[in-house]
């Protein structure tokens, strides 16, 4: 049993999004090993939910399939690292975690040349605390059961479903890819336990925290480390350890502007076609998480636009090459469960939540009422209103940084009147403007701390 635990455990979180990026990866100067985790686990998700979803629907899902599939998968990685020897990529690997290690000796050697550079530091090891905290949850969180109300009667239900070797039922129109990740475990146990789906729930909220250390560290900014903070207390009211899937699709959301920042300028252009491959898989897994992310599907090619201006030039070969693989991945990834539950809506075999969540749970509300309620739930994002109200003036000052009022435009306004207006009856549905949020927080506590520090500096060089 300990064995078939690990082995869903790496099957879930790992081995196929590993085995996709190592491919991707093998003809290509830039492994970014510290992001690999990260990718890694997300694209294991999707990855696994296509194939759940395929053998479920021919009734070939069960223990027998994963066994062969794993057995596939290790030959995949030994020829990748016997035959193949990718010395390259584990000589880049080495480098890039160097470079970060050089990276955290400079925030220590440079804490004292200015108060900006002390501030950073602060901030680092605040965000390191965080990760570290996050991290004791994680083991904390091993051996236990769901319990919250949606997690054990609706998400978890259907991956019994997905168990019992049969698409899931009355599912309305929730996709199913963390339901599907879960069965996984489930099919290859023999038996229905919890201990797995369970423990990996925090990864969501830590793998978030950690690509936002890693990007500070590569940017030198306190804008990620700070952003840590303010995330870690959006997201505690959200029960991230538990079975909920708002986490994991406000996961998939940032890690499309996680996974583009770590797009370069001067890097090659096979490398820049890699990155946004990446991206628009991250959205496609985004919209097969939650119907929240069917709004990151939809303004996605605004923010590439918005992420890669300076960074990608757009020609009419490549705008063509960028629309047909977004289309083709929607049609295979995300239209298949989509179509599938709206005909079984529309044959009476099940029920649409549209309606009900979108009106009748608000008791005849008028829309200026739900508007006036989502600002009071939104206001206590941080558990306290105080609290809330003091970030909300570095919020503002983002908007003076091109890139971010352009987000804030595109992205968390948008959203967050459509959440107000139609989703408000709980503050959970808001998560996925809630990392861009927190960075717009971020970025407003860096711009009002070079403000007010970089002139102390050139009057103290001016003294000199």
């Amino acid at each position: 049993m300990g064995l078939l635990m690990l082995l869903s455990v790496l099957q879930i979180c790992f081995i196929p999004g590993f085995i996709f990026l190592t491919l991707l990866d093998r003809k290509s100067n830039d492994s970014k090993v510290l992001s690999l985790p990260v990718f890694s686990f997300a694209l294991s998700l999707i990855i696994n939910y296509l194939i759940v979803l395929f053998l479920s629907y021919f009734n070939l899902y069960t223990r027998g399939a994963l066994i062969i599939l794993l057995v596939i998968e290790f030959i995949i990685l030994t020829g990748v690292f016997v035959y193949r020897r990718q010395r390259n990529y584990l000589d880049n690997s080495g480098g890039m975690f160097n470079d970060s290690i050089y990276e955290i000796k400079s925030l220590f050697n440079d804490r004292l040349k200015s108060a900006y550079n002390f501030i950073k530091l602060g901030l680092f090891l605040v965000s390191v605390l965080l990760l570290i905290y996050l991290l004791i949850v994680l083991i904390l969180n091993i051996g236990k059961i769901f319990n919250a109300w949606d997690a054990v009667f609706s998400w978890n239900r259907w991956a019994i479903d997905f168990y019992n070797n049969k698409l899931p039922s009355s599912t309305y129109h929730y996709p199913q890819l963390v339901p599907a990740n879960w069965s996984i475990s489930y099919v290859l146990c023999g038996y229905p336990l919890q201990f797995v789906p369970k423990a990996i729930m925090p990864l969501f909220l830590i793998f978030q925290v950690y690509s936002f250390i890693i990007l500070g560290l590569k940017q030198k900014s306190t804008l990620y480390f700070s952003s840590v903070i303010f995330l870690f207390l959006g997201f505690n009211r959200l029960n991230w350890t538990d079975g909920c899937v708002d986490v994991p699709v406000a996961f998939f959301s940032i890690l499309v502007y996680i996974c583009l920042c770590l797009l370069n300028k001067d890097d090659q252009e096979a490398d820049k076609k890699k990155y946004i491959l990446l991206s628009t898989l991250f959205v496609c897994g985004a919209a097969v998480t939650k119907q929240a992310g069917i709004f990151v599907v939809l303004i996605y090619p605004l923010l590439l636009f918005i992420l890669t201006k300076n960074k990608f030039i757009w020609t009419n070969k490549k705008i063509l090459w960028f629309g047909l693989s977004f289309i083709a991945l929607i049609i295979v990834i995300i239209l298949p469960y989509y179509i599938y539950a709206e005909m079984a809506i529309r044959a009476g075999l099940d029920a649409s939540e549209i309606h009900y969540v979108t009106n009748e749970i608000y008791n005849g509300a008028s829309y200026f009422e739900r508007l006036f309620n989502a600002g009071i739930l939104f206001s206590d994002i941080f558990s306290s209103k105080l609290v809330f109200i003091i970030f909300i003036f570095p919020f503002l000052f983002s908007f003076t940084d091109r890139t971010f009022r352009l987000l804030n435009i595109c992205f968390v306004i948008p959203y967050t009147l459509i959440w107000a207006l139609f989703f408000s009856y709980s503050l959970r549905n808001a998560a996925i403007v809630i990392p861009y949020f927190c960075l717009g927080i971020g970025i407003g506590v860096d711009i009002i701390l070079m403000r007010i520090i970089k002139p102390s500096i050139i009057n103290e060089s001016l003294e000199k």
